[in-house]
């Protein structure tokens, strides 16, 4: 609870709840030893539900830019 909670028991300095996820997200990184996205979507559970499991793929691919608002920017990317 102490490493994965840094701005409470730590000098952990955060601005907004965006920044506690983004910062919780790469301490998981570091401890389970993930360096790439490619890790980071095969660490998915293939036995979890496949809605629950697409829907975690789409938020790993929104990271490194696979979002849009529009089917056509997914098309000229």
């Amino acid at each position: 609870m102490i490493k994965r909670h840094p701005h409470v028991f730590s000098e952990t300095v955060v601005n907004s709840v965006e920044d506690v996820l983004d910062n919780w997200q790469e301490i998981k990184k570091k401890e389970k030893n993930i360096d790439s996205y490619t890790k980071e979507m095969q660490r998915i559970a293939k036995a979890m539900p496949s809605l629950i499991r697409s829907y975690k793929v789409q938020e790993k691919a929104k990271e490194v830019g696979f979002d849009w608002d529009d089917v056509s920017e997914a098309i000229k990317k």
